[in-house]
């Protein structure tokens, strides 16, 4: 039997209605010396039919069994068995690219990598279409150099790819050198384990393909889940944080960059009050003192919309706060709609295509709408009336 040069290690929980697209993706890869470790979180659709009926075709898939613990437990078992020289983390409702292991796997041996990054596009189910997304990779924060690690871009290296492991191969003996293994919450599982490998590796490469196709307008578990437990993953991070100033391995600018817009990216996905609120005063009054994020001059903060976001968290009450974020999103969203104008012009079949998606454009204006209904919103628009100087007095005198 050949060396397995790459395990695939898939977490996998009720996603039937993609599993066999991802499956084949898989399997249909070019780089043939990997193994598929698919690890069934306790489904109860027909996942575990699924992959029975591919392990009888494919040798190389090795089915494991669990309760439903979540993507992380399932991450660190199947590793527990794999055997490749790196490992994939992939996700049961994305689908890949032929060529995505052979290419990474060669740049890895190239470059004598610990971790390889690729891009990304977003896959559209309504239109069945993918469209690039630069975020996944970064470019005017990239070196020119290859392989590079913190020391050469100290200020931008967590800000330079996100903190998914989907689009990354990491070498297996770095991990273990690390002894690095996935949190097993119910979300935000992911994030001790990138950002520790980002942080920490002494050689990273890219391949600059959108290599993963990411599938982004159907209902993800870690949306409800965070509305369930919003404090789950900013917890995650404050153990990062901890884990990287003990390892000597802590970039604190490009830290504090990356966790006020992670930061503002949960609250954003907040689809309740309680639990908006509570996410709110939680940040307000323990992350932010506890990571030491404050206010700075002009040109600290990368984004100019979110050092301005952090100045009202200091300033405002839930409510203000809400205010002012929904207004800021829907001018953002109206920004973005006119960037899409503008590619019309270049290039109107692909514009026209995503502006069909309304999916998007359909949840924002719900989001607004329920904002606009509740008495929270109502009752910050008229306290937002009142001058602060007579809130203050009123305050005073109470």
């Amino acid at each position: 039997m050949n060396t397995v040069k790459v395990s695939v290690i898939i977490p996998i929980y009720n996603t039937a209605q993609y599993l066999r697209q991802c499956l084949d993706s898989i399997i249909g890869q070019t780089l043939q010396e990997i193994e598929i470790i698919c690890v069934d979180d306790g489904s109860t659709d027909e996942c575990p039919q699924i992959l029975a009926e591919y392990a009888a075709r494919d040798p190389r898939i090795k089915l494991l069994h669990q309760e439903n613990k979540y993507a992380g437990t399932a991450r660190n078992y199947g590793m527990t068995i794999a055997s490749g020289k790196y490992f994939a983390f992939w996700d049961s409702d994305d689908f890949f690219r032929p060529k995505a292991l052979e290419l990474m796997y060669k740049q890895c041996e190239k470059d004598d990598a610990d971790l390889c990054i690729c891009s990304a596009t977003h896959y559209f189910d309504d239109i069945q279409k993918s469209f690039p997304n630069s975020g996944y990779l970064r470019k005017k924060y990239i070196p020119s150099k290859r392989p590079f690690s913190s020391e050469d871009i100290p200020d931008h290296i967590l800000n330079f790819a996100t903190a998914h492991p989907w689009n990354k191969l990491f070498r297996r003996s770095f991990i273990e050198e690390m002894g690095l293994t996935f949190h097993e919450t119910p979300n935000g599982n992911d994030i001790f384990f990138v950002i520790n490998c980002i942080a920490r590796a002494k050689r990273i490469t890219i391949v600059d393909k959108p290599l993963v196709c990411y599938r982004v307008n159907q209902p993800r578990s870690q949306f409800g889940a965070a509305n369930r437990t919003p404090l789950t993953p900013i917890n995650n991070w404050l153990l990062t944080r901890e884990c990287l100033i003990a390892n000597n391995a802590y970039p604190k600018r490009s830290f504090d960059n990356k966790i006020l817009g992670t930061l503002l990216y949960f609250l954003h996905n907040m689809r309740s009050w309680e639990a908006f609120r509570t996410t709110y005063l939680y940040i307000k009054e323990e992350v932010l003192p506890q990571m030491e994020i404050t206010v700075q001059e002009d040109g600290y903060y990368y984004s100019a919309a979110n050092a301005q976001s952090l100045e009202r968290i200091f300033a405002d009450t839930p409510e203000e706060f809400l205010v002012y974020f929904s207004h800021a999103t829907y001018k953002q969203f109206n920004e973005k709609n006119g960037r899409y104008q503008i590619l019309a012009r270049k290039n109107k079949k692909q514009a026209a295509e995503l502006l069909a998606s309304r999916s998007q454009i359909d949840a924002l204006s719900h989001e607004l709408t329920a904002i606009k209904e509740s008495r929270s919103y109502r009752f910050a628009c008229a306290l937002a009336a009142i001058p602060r100087k007579l809130r203050d007095l009123f305050a005073h005198h109470k």
